[in-house]
């Protein structure tokens, strides 16, 4: 069975998809920004980089604001924790049954890919899986692009005051860059189709043998 193209093929789909666990789906931020809302399986969490004090130093003393640097720590450190609050407020109350059906809904996938692999012994219903999971995955794929989008305006919209000062950065700046998780949907697909495509041909294989016979 190991030795089929086919099911490592479809060993790679598996691996793609648990990674989805391990990375991020976008980030929210603006190019010029040292800070983040970055969005996983697991819901939307907010990060500052390090180097935000300087930012947030140049933007005080632009506003003729004298600070300190522990003033400065402090008040970065205040508006984190305040936002990451609010998010995971948010998380829990709107998101957060969609993220824990994504969670289910991965680990369906993966559960999924392992049956399609033990079915190696009827190769007709291991193809119509595999043709089903490749269109799932596809809509998957198409799904998460899609709720990058809203996500992104449904952040923007709720937290536009916080965000633009906390991130230091005006919000018609801001853009959606995706990440790593957001196309290993597409890859697990693409490698369930390379899957398909072997296992109809040694469907054709087997039939011809058969009339030889």
């Amino acid at each position: 069975m190991l030795q089929r193209l086919q099911t490592l093929y479809l060993l790679v789909a598996l691996a793609a998809t648990g990674l989805i666990f391990v990375f991020t789906f976008c980030t929210y931020n603006s190019p010029e920004s040292l800070a983040g809302l970055t969005v996983d399986i697991n819901g939307v969490e907010f990060n500052i980089s390090d180097e935000a004090g300087d930012r947030f130093a140049d933007l005080a003393a632009s506003r003729g604001e004298q600070m300190s640097k522990a003033e400065i720590q402090s008040k970065i450190s205040e508006s984190e924790a305040q936002l990451n609050t609010e998010i995971t407020r948010m998380n829990e109350s709107k998101f957060g049954l969609v993220f824990t059906i994504g969670q289910i809904g991965v680990l369906v996938l993966m559960a999924l890919i392992v049956v399609m692999i033990f079915r190696f012994k009827n190769r007709r219903k291991q193809l119509r899986m595999g043709r089903m999971l490749f269109l799932i995955y596809l809509l998957v794929f198409v799904g998460i692009l899609l709720g990058a989008s809203y996500g992104f305006n449904v952040m923007m919209s709720q937290f536009s005051d916080r965000i633009g000062e906390t991130m230091m950065a005006k919000l018609d700046e801001f853009e959606i860059i995706y990440n790593v998780a957001t196309y290993l949907p597409a890859v697990a697909a693409a490698f369930i189709f390379l899957a398909n495509v072997r296992i109809k041909s040694d469907e054709r294989l087997v039939k011809s043998l058969d009339r030889l016979r």
